[in-house]
């Protein structure tokens, strides 16, 4: 089985609702300066980067782990609980199991985009190369003459991929953090269909809405996760 290269920062589960007649989602986009162009294009061919999750330098089999075991069986519960929120949001179904799916899921919405990735990325990176310098000291000194020349092709020699494995650790914590997630289950939920609205519904490559934190009074948060189609 090959492995999955194409990284959907929008899951193909979500972008399915938006789909016309044709299974085709309408696609905005910038591809050069500010003339903004128009697209038909599938779920599956939008919304996605190659290699977004991937951890550089490992093998092949092993680079995409954060896609194939953590993202997709995210992704995964998250289209079931959907299925449920579809439903009418019955009482006796939206148990913890579900609401944790689609709370988690929520939470990612707001982590997992290229920019989110790369400026993770960026902040580890730093914080290592600040983190590198300080070592570099101790590591002339005590270094033998078959070792590398400073401490950081040391480390690489060691494991190449070590940064990106921290940075993405980060980001499986943030996404997947208890506490967060807690709050999020605590709130009052409700399903609003406005499917026979005059206007359509538009989503986005950060399709949340929320307050500026949930823990003020009447804080909420909300995605829209069907098109209206008329």
């Amino acid at each position: 089985m090959s492995e999955p290269l194409d990284h959907h920062y929008l899951p193909i589960f979500f972008l399915s609702r938006w789909a016309g007649n044709d299974g085709r989602v309408c696609r905005f986009s910038k591809p050069a300066g500010n003339e903004v162009k128009a697209k038909r294009v599938s779920p599956r061919g939008t919304a996605f980067e190659r290699g977004l999750y991937e951890i550089r330098g490992l093998p092949p089999e092993l680079a995409q782990t954060m896609e194939k075991d953590f993202m997709a069986r995210l992704d995964a519960s998250a289209a079931q609980a959907l299925e449920l929120l579809e439903s009418g949001l019955p009482e006796k179904d939206w148990k913890s199991g579900p609401r944790s799916s689609w709370s988690r899921f929520m939470l990612t919405q707001m982590l997992r985009t290229p920019e989110d990735v790369a400026q993770l990325k960026s902040s580890v990176k730093q914080d290592w190369a600040k983190a590198l310098s300080e070592l570099e000291e101790i590591y002339t000194a005590r270094r033998s003459e078959t070792d590398p020349p400073t401490v950081g092709e040391y480390l690489r020699a060691q494991n190449s991929a070590e940064e990106d494995e921290f940075a993405l650790s980060i980001a499986r914590t943030l996404m997947d953090h208890p506490n967060i997630g807690q709050s999020f289950n605590n709130m009052h939920w409700q399903v609003l269909d406005v499917s026979n609205d005059d206007f359509p519904l538009l989503t986005s490559d950060r399709p949340i809405w929320m307050t500026l934190s949930i823990t003020e009074e009447d804080a909420y948060w909300a995605e829209e996760v069907v098109y209206s189609r008329s």
